[in-house]
C-alpha cells in the first residue's frame, strides 16, 4: 500500500472543501484535497453568493471572477397572486458592504472558478476515504483510488456534504428531521419570460414559485406545489411534472424548454453533535444541513472554512496549541444553529395554504417591509452580514475588559499607502497575519511608531509571526511620509467610520476579518491580556 504525508488532508472538493483548500494555499499550508467524483459537478445547485460570502472571497483574491461570471441581482420582487406585493432592494446595504446585491451563480461555475485558482491538477478525483484512525499527534487515512492509499495528516477535515463519510466513519450523531416540504427545481430556458432582472417570488394558495435569471441563457425555477406533497410527490421529477406544477402554481403556463438539470427534494435540517473530534474536523454541509430557503447554505459553508483555514495554519506554522482550534466550533456552531432555525420559520410561514394565513402573512410582510430600516435589517440578516461571534464566552470576556466586544465582522475599507496608492485593508489579511492596526495622527505616529514596532516584534518572537503592524494615520496627515510597507492613510475616512475608530485606537483584525480586541493604546494589560487569552 502507498504511504504518504500531508499537513491537511481535505475530503471533499464542493464549495467548502475548495474555499478551504484556497485559504490553506493563501497560507502556504501544505494540503491534499480527494473528491469521490471523476470530476466537477454539472449542475447549477446552489445559486447565490451572498455579501458576506462576496466580501470574504477578496480574502484569496476571488472576488474578481466570481464577479465577472455572475448576474448581480440588485432587486427581488415579491407577488401575490400574479400581483406585485412589494419590491425588495438590495442596494440599501451600499452603506454596510461594496457588494449590495446577490451574484446569482451556478455552483458548478463557482467551484470551477475556485478550483481553477488552485495549482493546475491539485484536486485528485476518483478517490474515496474509507477509514480514519486517530493518533497522537495526526490521523491515518485510509483512501481508494485505482489503488489503496494510507495518507497521514496533521488534520483531517471533512467537506464532503450532507451524507458525509468522514462524519459516518466518526460515528458523530447527525441530529434533525425532515421539515415535509417537497420542492421542485430546474434549471431551464424561459421563453418570452416576464422575470428578465429581478429575483421573483410568487405566493398564492396552490404553493409557491421562485423564479432567478442567471447569466447566460438560463432561468433558475423553484417551486413549491402545494398539491405535489407527501405521497403525491414524484419520485422522479420530468419537464411534463415541472411544467404542470408551475402552471398550477403561476396560474398560467411558462414556455420553458431545454432543461440543464431537473431535480427534487424533500425539506430537512441536521446539525453535528460536535464539529471536531481529535484531529478531524467538519465543515460546510458535513456539520449542518437546512432547507435551501434564502440560500444560505454554501455561503455559511465559506464561511466555515475561511474561519477554520487560519487556524490550522497557526497551529500548523506557529506550534499553537491545538486547543485553538476549539473556537472553530464555539463560534460557527451558534450560526448555524440559528440559521436551521430561521430557515425552518421561513419554509413553514411560505409554505402555508389557507387562504386566511396567507392573507394575513401577505399583509404583515407587506406592511413591515415597505418600512426601509426594517427591508434593511431583514437583508443583513439574509445576506449574512450580522453573522459574528460577539456571543462567544471570549467576546464577552472581552467586552469586560475593553468595552468592546470581539468577533464584529470588519467590512472592506479602502486607505491608501504611504506613497498615495489605494488599497483595501482585505488585502492586508492575504498573509495569514493579524493586523495590529494603530490608529493616530502624524504626530503620535512619528513618536510612537519604534516603541510599537519594538513591542510587536518581541511578541511575535515569542509567538511566532502572527502580527503585522499597521499605523494607519488620520486623513489629515498630507506630508510625504517615510516610505514603509506598514504606515497607511485613512484618506476617505473609511476605517475610521466602518471600523468606529478613535485617535491612539488599538484594533487587532483576525485573518478571517472579525476582530481580536479593539481597545486604546493606552490600555496595554488589555492588550497583552486580549492576546494571551486567545492564543493561550
Amino acid at each position: 500500500m502507498k504511504q504518504t504525508h500531508t499537513e491537511v488532508l481535505i475530503i471533499g472538493a464542493g464549495p467548502t472543501g475548495l474555499m478551504l483548500a484556497n485559504m490553506l494555499h493563501t497560507y502556504g499550508i501544505n494540503f491534499r484535497i480527494i473528491d469521490k467524483k471523476q470530476g466537477p459537478s454539472r449542475y447549477s445547485k446552489a445559486l447565490g453568493i451572498h455579501p458576506r460570502a462576496m466580501e470574504i472571497m477578496e480574502l484569496a483574491g476571488l472576488s474578481a471572477p466570481l464577479l465577472k461570471h455572475g448576474f448581480l441581482a440588485k432587486h427581488a420582487q415579491l407577488y401575490s397572486n400574479n400581483k406585485p406585493l412589494f419590491r425588495i432592494n438590495f442596494s440599501l446595504l451600499n452603506r454596510d458592504t461594496d457588494y449590495s446585491f446577490l451574484n446569482i451563480i451556478p455552483q458548478r461555475e463557482t467551484e470551477l472558478i475556485l478550483e481553477n485558482h488552485l495549482p493546475p491538477k491539485k484536486v485528485e478525483r476518483g478517490k474515496r476515504l474509507t477509514n480514519l484512525i486517530q493518533e497522537h499527534n495526526g490521523v491515518k487515512a485510509l483512501i481508494q483510488g485505482q489503488t489503496e492509499e494510507e495518507i497521514s495528516a496533521r488534520f483531517v477535515v471533512g467537506c464532503d456534504g450532507a451524507h458525509s463519510s468522514t462524519r459516518k466513519i466518526l460515528q458523530m450523531p447527525f441530529e434533525g428531521k425532515s421539515e415535509g416540504v417537497s420542492v421542485m427545481l430546474g434549471d431551464v430556458k424561459l421563453k418570452q419570460s416576464p422575470f428578465r432582472e429581478y429575483l421573483n417570488l410568487i405566493s398564492n394558495k396552490n404553493g409557491l414559485l421562485f423564479v432567478a435569471p442567471f447569466k447566460g441563457e438560463y432561468t433558475r425555477i423553484i417551486v413549491i406545489d402545494l398539491t405535489k406533497q407527501d405521497r403525491h410527490f414524484p419520485s422522479k421529477v420530468d419537464m411534463n411534472t415541472f411544467r404542470a406544477s408551475i402552471s398550477h402554481v403561476y396560474g398560467e403556463s411558462l414556455e420553458i424548454e431545454d432543461p440543464y438539470w431537473l431535480s427534487g427534494l424533500t425539506t430537512s435540517h441536521r446539525h453535528a453533535a460536535s464539529y471536531r473530534d481529535g484531529n478531524v474536523l467538519l465543515a460546510g454541509d458535513a456539520a449542518h444541513v437546512h432547507n435551501p430557503v434564502g440560500g444560505q447554505g454554501m455561503n455559511i459553508g465559506f464561511q466555515d472554512a475561511v474561519n477554520i483555514a487560519w487556524k490550522l495554519a497557526y497551529v500548523i506554522k506557529n506550534n499553537f496549541n491545538p486547543t485553538l482550534l476549539d473556537s472553530y466550533q464555539q463560534e460557527r456552531k451558534p450560526i448555524a444553529a440559528e440559521i436551521i432555525k430561521k430557515t425552518s420559520r421561513m419554509i413553514n410561514v411560505i409554505s402555508m395554504n389557507e387562504p386566511w394565513a396567507i392573507q394575513t402573512r401577505n399583509n404583515m410582510m407587506k406592511l413591515l417591509l415597505q418600512r426601509t430600516l426594517l427591508q434593511k435589517k431583514v437583508m443583513k440578516n439574509l445576506s449574512q452580514l450580522t453573522h459574528d461571534y460577539t456571543g462567544t464566552a471570549y467576546s464577552k470576556h472581552i467586552l469586560k475588559l475593553t468595552g468592546k466586544p470581539a468577533g464584529v465582522r470588519v467590512p472592506p475599507c479602502l486607505i491608501v499607502t504611504a506613497t498615495w496608492e489605494n488599497i483595501n485593508v482585505y488585502e492586508l489579511l492575504r498573509s495569514g497575519e493579524c493586523l495590529f492596526l494603530v490608529y493616530g495622527n502624524e504626530h503620535f505616529f512619528r513618536k510612537k511608531q519604534t516603541v510599537l514596532q519594538r513591542a510587536m516584534e518581541t511578541f511575535n518572537k515569542e509567538c511566532g509571526n502572527i502580527l503585522r503592524p499597521v499605523f494607519l494615520l488620520n486623513n489629515e496627515s498630507r506630508e510625504k511620509l517615510d516610505e514603509s510597507e506598514n504606515v497607511f492613510i485613512d484618506l476617505y475616512d473609511e476605517a475610521k467610520e466602518k471600523l468606529d475608530l478613535q485617535l491612539y485606537d488599538v484594533l487587532v483584525i483576525r485573518p478571517d476579518a472579525h476582530t481580536l480586541f479593539h481597545t486604546s493604546i493606552r490600555n496595554v494589560e488589555a492588550v497583552k491580556k486580549a492576546l494571551n487569552y486567545y492564543f493561550r
